[in-house]
């Protein structure tokens, strides 16, 4: 049987391959039993190392040390002397940071006057600001209590202003009294006449409001209209006791013709 030329090279080759396996194999066995003994050594040595310092004292790694002040820029530590005209030593977020008492003293006094005074401008506007809503409130309030819910303000505030319009075009080529009062004087009627509730209530409200501003002219105003109210009543008995003596006069007249013509004057009169 022929063989080929190249049967001797492989077979060299797998011969090769199994024995450096085996080697391989060999090596590894005895690099983890060589690891094994060299961590168990180490083991060993770290617990006796451990049992004997467990008897002494440790090392507090984390503990605060002493702070010392030394001169800026050196390792040189400070006397008091010289510590005291430095100033106070303190360390905010990693940087040391030294000041005096004057300096403290002045940046303190500074900080509260401007919390001082943004507190009392704060406060001012507050105070403001309530006022303001409570002013606002008052006066939706009155106006809404002014308004009789019962009369419709659409239609006869227009009546109203159309007769104040009127008024303004009728005293056009008037004087300026005519011009002024004209309009004044039908708007109100006009607003006395559609809207009387409402009018009665302002002008409630525009009297209280005066008594509350202008006493004295109020006063003057109410001692003007109990003299006006005295003498209408004056001449309203006066015109009652006219007319009582016309009458009278007039009857015994009546009468005295009566008696001197012989005619029964109090006869009805009948067409024939």
């Amino acid at each position: 049987m022929a063989t080929s030329s190249f049967a001797f090279p492989c077979t060299w080759f797998q011969q090769m391959r199994i024995t450096f396996n085996k080697l391989l194999l060999t090596h590894t066995k005895m690099s983890q039993r060589a690891i094994g003994v060299a961590v168990g050594l180490a083991a060993a040595c770290a617990t006796n190392v451990a049992v004997k310092n467990d008897t002494g004292k440790r090392r507090a790694f984390y503990e605060d040390e002493e702070a010392v002040n030394v001169f800026p820029g050196t390792t040189t530590p400070l006397d008091a002397a010289a510590s005291e005209k430095l100033g106070q030593q303190y360390v905010l977020e990693g940087v040391t940071v030294r000041t005096t008492n004057s300096v403290q003293n002045a940046i303190k006094s500074a900080r509260e006057s401007v919390v001082g005074a943004f507190r009392c401008a704060e406060n001012w506007l507050n105070n403001g600001k309530a006022k303001y809503i409570e002013s606002e409130r008052s006066v939706s309030d009155t106006l809404s209590s002014l308004h009789e819910k019962r009369e419709d303000l659409l239609p006869n505030s227009i009546y109203i202003a159309v007769a104040g319009l009127s008024g303004n075009i009728f005293a056009r080529n008037r004087g300026p009294i005519a011009r002024f009062f004209v309009p004044t004087i039908l708007g109100l009627g006009a607003f006395k006449y559609f809207l009387p509730h409402t009018f009665s209530n302002t002008v409630g409200l525009l009297w209280k409001v005066e008594q509350r501003t202008l006493p004295e002219v109020a006063q003057q105003q109410v001692s003007a209209y109990n003299t006006a109210h005295e003498w209408a009543k004056k001449v309203e008995s006066s015109a009652v006791e006219g007319q009582h003596r016309v009458s009278s006069g007039l009857e015994s007249a009546k009468r005295k013709l009566a008696s001197a013509s012989g005619l029964n004057l109090d006869e009805e009169v009948t067409k024939k």
